[in-house]
């Protein structure tokens, strides 16, 4: 068993209807991962409140564990207010929130320094205090690293976003944050390898994956660029966490082992998966089993 840390975000999406749906990119993460077998640390900060009292027995019924949670009492447990402005959703991520405050020191002391795997996302690292808290972490676990991109405004530079990915081994984002961090431009397939091939090189990554919603993904390498095509989604739902069941699946493949071409498949598989249901995580275990029983079979 891998020891892996999922660093980051976890909150609440707050509908116009007073709907409230938990998630954030790392917590997603770690929830799949979970499902999936691993037995990932999710490192998240909630405030002392009632959302976050709802987060931690959410963690609780899944089995996760619970020893990188950090209690707040300043600050409130994560909130992402949506509102509709023309008929389409404007989010509102709010500032000072608890996740904004994730100690290292508490991290480190309460769970020592030894993993495999490092994730973070870029929400999660908006403040500079957040950064050097990061910063600390990385320096003390040396430990090899997926970092997966979410560009969402106004909480990101391109510098700050640059640095972040830089000599990374592991690096996700979809094509469009691609294009605004590279200030570039493509009209097709061959443009886009092109154009990913050239960051991978710039930011000195192992792996550099692209997805493209339903055109597919690449994984690009040194070497070679895998194009693995889209599954059809039988019954579409919505969208939301696709991207994060694709990175934990990656996440799987790469601390197994998997061929790159296997992990882009399963990636891409599950991300559809996901498509099929409402919201960003499952909470049947047995859906989880009867994946992990199909890719079992068909080794």
């Amino acid at each position: 068993m891998k020891n892996l840390m999922i660093f980051g975000e976890v909150l609440f999406d707050i509908f116009p209807d007073g709907n409230k749906v938990f998630g954030g990119a790392p917590f997603n993460v770690a929830w799949h991962l979970h499902g999936l077998g691993a037995d990932p640390l999710f490192v998240g900060r909630v405030g002392d409140d009632n959302n976050g009292k709802k987060i931690i027995s959410k963690m609780g019924e899944w089995e996760m564990n619970m020893k990188g949670i950090q209690i707040d009492s300043e600050h409130p447990t994560g909130r992402v207010t949506i509102k509709l402005k023309d008929g389409q959703p404007a989010f509102n991520i709010e500032a000072d929130q608890a996740y904004d405050f994730i100690s290292a020191d508490e991290t480190l002391n309460e769970n020592g320094s030894d993993f495999d795997l490092l994730y973070y996302g870029s929400l999660a690292l908006r403040t500079k205090k957040a950064k050097e808290n990061l910063k600390k972490i990385k320096d003390e676990i040396k430990t090899s690293i997926f970092v997966d991109i979410n560009l969402r405004e106004p909480w990101w530079s391109k510098e700050s976003v640059k640095n972040m990915i830089r000599d990374v081994r592991w690096v996700k984002l979809n094509d469009e944050e691609l294009a605004q961090i590279m200030d570039a431009k493509f009209s097709n397939n061959n443009e886009l390898i092109k154009l990913a091939k050239k960051a991978r090189e710039k930011f000195g990554n192992e792996v550099l994956i692209v997805t493209a919603g339903e055109k597919g993904a690449y994984f690009i390498t040194k070497n070679k660029a895998i194009f693995q095509k889209p599954r059809k989604v039988k019954n579409l739902l919505d969208t939301v966490g696709a991207g994060d069941a694709f990175s934990a699946v990656s996440i799987l493949g790469f601390i197994n082992d998997w061929p790159l071409e296997l992990i882009a498949e399963r990636a891409v598989d599950f991300a559809a998966d996901v498509c099929e249901i409402q919201g960003a995580t499952i909470s049947d275990k047995g859906f989880y089993r009867k994946k992990l029983c199909l890719w079992k079979s068909s080794i």
